[in-house]
């Protein structure tokens, strides 16, 4: 799955095996990406895009924050069966 959704810049963090800290596991890792978030529109006009990977335990508060300061937050469901039902809000 990580190997379909990074992007270039993503995939050199991935590589030396950094990609434990792209988590957001607590409400510190939460509130330093929500600090970091690209606001600004790409110069062909295109609005950024900000990924959260979250750990079980973080990602309502993730979604809830993220729902509070944007326009759609859209989110992956790959995986959720009738034993995983994750993401209801």
């Amino acid at each position: 799955m990580i190997a379909r959704s990074l992007d270039a810049a993503e995939y050199l963090h991935f590589m030396p095996g950094e990609v434990d800290g792209s988590f957001v596991r607590t409400a510190a890792d939460l509130q330093r990406r929500l600090e970091r978030l690209d606001l600004h529109r790409d110069p062909d006009g295109r609005c950024g895009v900000n990924d959260f990977c979250c750990a079980d335990a973080a990602w309502r508060a993730t979604a809830l924050a993220l729902m509070d300061r944007a326009g759609v937050v859209s989110m992956d469901l790959r995986g959720v069966t009738s034993r995983r039902r994750g993401g209801a809000v």
